[in-house]
């Protein structure tokens, strides 16, 4: 359910990290911040997409900021296949380095293309699926 009013506090950086669609065409307006970390999945709607980043606001889109979590799932997956165990200290390290290649490729792909950050998220995963497909 998304939010008819979100509070116009100003700040940095903003993680609407709980539930989708919370910065909509409703609010996205009154949305005060330089960055905007999708912790959530979709918490931003694709209209106020456009109206955020019309306003200058950087968007870290949620399939590379809240991957987290299924990427460590693969990792259990890897593990469960070769009976293997990692350390938590191994897994964060993995995870870690994962996370900021996809960052820097998007940052990468967003420069050479002269699109969005989540444009070219989505572009560099469909270049991946399609890698693998062929």
């Amino acid at each position: 359910r998304a939010l008819r009013y979100l509070y116009p506090t100003e700040c940095e950086i903003l993680i609407p990290a709980a539930v989708e669609n919370v910065i909509n065409e409703e609010n996205a307006d009154r949305v005060k911040t330089e960055i905007i970390v999708e912790g959530a999945n979709g918490p931003v709607t694709p209209s106020a997409d456009k109206i955020l980043l019309d306003k200058g606001i950087t968007i870290i889109p949620d399939i590379v900021a809240n991957s987290g979590g299924i990427i460590v799932c693969q990792f259990e997956r890897i593990q469960g296949l070769s009976d293997t165990y990692w350390d938590i200290d191994t897994v964060n390290e993995r995870l870690k380095v994962r996370i900021l290649k996809a960052y820097e490729e998007m940052l990468n792909t967003a420069g050479e293309m002269g699109v969005s950050l989540r444009e070219a998220a989505w572009v560099n995963g469909l270049r991946k699926v399609s890698a693998a497909i062929r």
